[in-house]
């Protein structure tokens, strides 16, 4: 639903004496859906001293998502480290960026490849 003139309508014909014009009119409403956000699962790496680490996770804004960790307000596992985004991957809907997050979570090796290291 979207607003017009006021109201909440879906998407149909309506009189525009709905809308307070002359009574008869006829008048169809078209609301364009939403722009679709891809979604996209990255894989950091730290870039800091200290022991490599890497983190899997999604976001809509990678750029945005990358310096929200570098400020130590990302996820706990994050934070107070610098991290560097070594890959990424775009979706058209967010369970497919959560269903693959949940993948590369889990699949240690596959990791370790796109991370350049031998598993």
């Amino acid at each position: 639903m979207a607003a017009i003139s006021g109201f909440n309508l879906p998407a149909k014909h309506y009189r525009l004496s709905d809308f307070g014009e002359p009574k008869g009119m006829l008048c169809e409403v078209v609301i364009a859906p939403p722009p679709i956000k891809p979604c996209f699962v990255y894989l950091l790496q730290t870039c800091d001293a200290g022991a490599a680490k890497s983190y899997v996770g999604w976001t809509t804004d990678l750029e945005g998502r990358l310096a929200t960790h570098n400020s130590g307000k990302g996820a706990k596992s994050t934070r107070g480290r610098q991290w560097r985004l070594v890959h990424s991957e775009s979706f058209k809907t967010r369970g497919a960026a959560m269903a693959r997050e949940y993948e590369l979570k889990r699949n240690k090796t596959e990791r370790a490849k796109l991370l350049g290291q031998t598993p």
